[in-house]
């Protein structure tokens, strides 16, 4: 981290007029506020997959999982709509690092100069498991609002987990890794 305070990483590119630092502000207070966005619409879908099953674990009408998520968001629209959202944040942060550090690796280690497919495929694939515990956490917040109206507290989530040895917030990684690979294949990354 200590290229953050090397006087090159803050000078001004003359091609494109911006300094690498500046560049990294711009996608990370770009990626938050697109994070910000679309927390109201992501926790809206999340709730409706929490309540696909009902407390017995049977499955329900999409219409019943839909009205669950709609009563929640009625009684508390401001707590549904940013629940998940400190993690989701921390996300931002947490997720871009392992990202770009396979992203640029893979580049160096194949000799691609610039990052390509191949890398992006790479860094979508090889991050999941760095990603997906923050996932995990932004979806446990709201499993308590059914009951509570509120989110589940972040020490409480990392206590459980803790007793668990931290599986739980690595459930569903190969799953996404193989949606990362799918979305590489059809140029979504």
């Amino acid at each position: 981290m200590s290229f953050l305070f090397d006087a090159s990483y803050h000078q001004v590119n003359q091609k494109n007029g911006v300094s690498p630092f500046q560049n990294l502000c711009a996608y990370l207070g770009g990626s938050a506020i697109q994070t910000v966005g679309d927390n109201p619409v992501t926790a809206y879908r999340q709730l409706v997959q929490q309540f696909a099953k009902n407390a017995q674990g049977v499955a329900v009408s999409p219409k019943e999982a839909m009205s669950e998520a709609n009563a929640i968001f009625k009684a508390s629209p401001v707590s549904a709509s940013l629940s998940g959202l400190w993690p989701r944040m921390g996300g931002v942060l947490l997720k871009r690092i392992p990202k770009f550090g396979f992203l640029l690796g893979y580049s160096y280690a194949v000799g691609e100069g610039e990052p390509g497919f191949a890398a992006a495929t790479a860094a979508s694939i090889l991050s999941a498991p760095f990603i997906n515990p923050v996932r995990m956490v932004e979806k446990q917040q709201r499993t308590a609002f059914k009951v509570t109206g509120t989110e589940k507290p972040l020490m409480e989530i990392f206590r459980e987990a803790s007793a668990k040895n931290f599986t739980p917030l690595f459930r569903g990684t190969i799953p996404l890794m193989g949606h990362s690979f799918t979305s590489a294949m059809l140029g979504l990354v």
